[in-house]
């Protein structure tokens, strides 16, 4: 059971930290009308991407990678405990 709360401290401390890696999405869109007029100025297509960079951080980020630094350590050294008993 201690192993399995200190795989699950290190996967938080890696979504913690995953957190300030930049991110990039994209979209498609097509769109047909079924009576489409002689005029008109719709586009049937549309793509996009938008690219976040987290240039400027709050602390509670950082915090939140420290306390999750710290959950692991408590855990492995609960785990170090328990084996030497």
């Amino acid at each position: 059971m201690i192993s399995d709360q200190e795989k699950v401290s290190s996967l938080l401390l890696k979504r913690q930290q995953a957190k300030q890696i930049p991110t990039i999405s994209g979209f498609y869109r097509h769109q047909e009308q079924s009576n489409m007029p002689a005029f008109n100025f719709a586009v049937k297509d549309i793509i996009g991407v938008t690219l976040s960079l987290p240039i400027i951080t709050s602390g509670l980020r950082n915090a939140n990678i420290g306390m999750a630094k710290y959950d692991l350590m408590k855990t492995r050294l609960n785990k170090e405990n328990i084996e030497q008993v």
